[in-house]
């Protein structure tokens, strides 16, 4: 095969990307966020190595919601307990504009999906899926949403 690969695998920190300014049409970043310790300079990273006019796509948890409720219930009544995950953050969709805002991305579009209500403790919460299934009422409730999406996009250079 000549050229270069279609595709390369590279391991390396989101607040520190090993790769050229201006490298890639759109940067995909997938629950990631809320397990680093600078979210705001993995914005930026993710902002300098995307082209002018290339986009961003992100998803995370959001925890203004009925579970975000239920852990701050779960870490009083059980100050020991621990994460399943390595969480360094527990954030709502406010402090994610915000950071990538700051990063200089203009945000598209957002939207949430998995709403979720943890009726009975130490029980699974029971999700609600017809909220989901109304496009007009998702988008009024994202805010909600356990799962939280954003597309942004880089400026064109002037």
């Amino acid at each position: 095969m000549d050229g270069p690969p279609l595709a390369a695998l590279v391991q390396g920190d989101a607040q520190a990307l090993p790769f050229a300014d201006n490298s890639f049409d759109a940067v995909v970043s997938c629950e990631t966020i809320e397990h680093l310790p600078q979210v705001q300079t993995a914005a930026i990273e993710l902002h300098r190595v995307t082209r002018p006019g290339g986009k961003l796509f992100l998803t995370t948890p959001n925890y203004f919601n009925f579970m975000g409720l239920y852990e701050i219930y779960a870490r009083f009544r059980h100050p020991g307990r621990q994460d399943d995950q390595p969480f360094d953050r527990r954030q709502w969709f406010p402090q994610v504009h915000k950071w990538i805002r700051r990063a200089g991305w203009t945000i598209l579009r957002t939207d949430g999906t998995v709403h979720q209500f943890p009726f009975l403790p130490g029980r699974n919460p029971v999700r609600w899926k017809s909220l989901e299934s109304h496009r007009a009422v998702r988008k009024l409730l994202s805010p909600f949403a356990y799962t939280y999406f954003l597309a942004a996009e880089k400026a064109l250079e002037r």
